[in-house]
């Protein structure tokens, strides 16, 4: 507990524990139904991006690999790729 001798300073005290006090509460209290649908949404949308990706990413692999099998000519490789990629 604060206590001044000036009442405005003690109301002003007062008034910040109280909006402190505010903020904690509404910080504790469970998300609403939409906030959740929300939260959902981006975690979805989150996860379809990072899907992407990682497929992009995959596909740049499998091209610097058939590029490097055709400066090398390795034949073998080569049709190795393109039975994968046909699967």
């Amino acid at each position: 507990m604060f206590y001044t001798a000036r009442m405005r300073i003690n109301k002003r005290i007062l008034a910040l524990s109280m909006g402190n006090h505010e903020l904690y509460m509404r910080r504790r209290r469970p998300d609403s139904i939409e906030v959740q649908q929300m939260k959902a949404q981006t975690k979805d949308e989150r996860l379809a991006r990072q899907a992407e990706r990682s497929a992009e990413r995959s596909h740049v692999k499998e091209l610097c690999l058939f590029s490097i099998c055709m400066k090398y000519e390795n034949k073998d490789l080569v049709t190795n790729f393109f039975y994968r990629m046909s699967i």
